[in-house]
């Protein structure tokens, strides 16, 4: 099975404690006004990858990794391949968290994915809901006050400690093979200040 991939970034520091892991997806149908990665709605802004690859692929990396966050776009627009890959984290790297993030509330997850449990059982924390402009938040891994985050394991649970002290606006520089990112869950003045210390439009 592939998985439509848009970008891989290690160790990060800015996605959940610890060193992590963190892969974007491609696609998302929601479109919510004032995304922070709008690049990645589009499904042909990605790469097909077969599953398999990109565990093996983990399975080689020579730096410590505490976790793994998956972003997008939408990860549960692909729910088969998320489902793959997360059941190859847990049966090879059981040692590493997972952070998932959603635009889809955890009903509609519920509701509307196929095997939605068989999913959730292999995610430590999701953070669910539709980014919303008019909702500043106040917590350093959600990106608008309206959005939820669950601790869906005992592991996610006796993480909310360290998620919760995690520095607000906190962010990692990667260089990708489209463009450079910055890595984080930042509000918008920051992000504007960052851009134009750095030079870049938008």
């Amino acid at each position: 099975m592939k998985i439509n991939l848009y970008s891989i970034a290690y160790p990060v520091t800015s996605l959940g404690p610890g060193q992590r892991l963190v892969i974007w997806t491609a696609g998302c149908r929601k479109s919510c006004e004032g995304c922070i990665s709008p690049e990645m709605q589009d499904s042909n802004a990605g790469r097909h990858i077969e599953v398999e690859r990109l565990l093996r692929h983990f399975m080689r990396l020579n730096c410590t990794i505490d976790g793994i966050t998956i972003s997008g776009g939408e990860p549960f627009d692909q729910a088969d391949a998320l489902a793959e890959l997360l059941e190859g984290i847990s049966v090879h790297k059981p040692e590493w968290s997972v952070i998932v993030y959603s635009g889809y509330k955890m009903k509609e997850i519920l509701e509307n994915v196929p095997d939605a449990l068989n999913i959730l059982r292999n995610i430590d924390v999701i953070i669910d809901g539709e980014f919303q402009k008019e909702f500043p938040s106040e917590h350093p891994l959600t990106g608008s006050g309206n959005q939820k985050i669950y601790y869906l394991t005992e592991r996610g649970k006796e993480m909310k400690v360290s998620i919760d002290l995690l520095p607000q606006n906190s962010i990692n520089f990667g260089i990708g093979y489209k463009h450079d990112m910055l890595i984080g869950v930042i509000n918008e003045n920051a992000r504007n200040i960052i851009h134009e210390r750095l030079g870049i439009k938008g």
